[in-house]
């Protein structure tokens, strides 16, 4: 395994195919899970579905946020791969922010599922505060 990394390290070639195939992977993976989040969100009794569809406007309007964000965020992850040089290194921030990225996207939507019937969560309350009981 030694011999496998130390060639990786010496092979200017292989240090660069090594993290691009490992996003591929580790791209593929997260949108599978990312898919079954959402299909499991939409199995929520009386939430509306969410659609799985891609809409040019909401495209534009996502690009635009994204891009605002990916800026600031390149510009942080360009700082850390100078602190930490190396195609390990690099491997490891691709990973991390990936999960990072996918697992906040994850919690936002369920989150907005959740609480997107917050009027009914509001009825719900002020029938327990009138009623003392549902």
């Amino acid at each position: 395994m030694e011999s496998l990394l130390r060639r990786i390290d010496q092979s200017t070639i292989l240090s660069q195919c090594i993290p691009l195939a490992l996003t591929v992977v580790i791209l593929g993976i997260l949108l599978t899970v990312l898919h079954a989040s959402l299909a499991l969100l939409n199995q929520i009794p009386g939430a509306i579905p969410i659609l799985m569809v891609i809409r040019p406007a909401d495209v534009l309007v996502g690009a635009t946020i994204y891009l605002k964000t990916e800026i600031d965020f390149a510009i942080l992850i360009g700082r850390l791969m100078d602190l930490y040089p190396g195609w390990r290194n690099r491997v490891a921030l691709e990973i991390g922010s990936a999960l990072g990225n996918a697992g906040g996207t994850i919690l936002i939507i369920g989150l907005w599922v959740l609480l997107k019937h917050v009027d009914l969560l509001l009825a719900l309350d002020g029938a327990y505060r009138l009623f003392g009981t549902l």
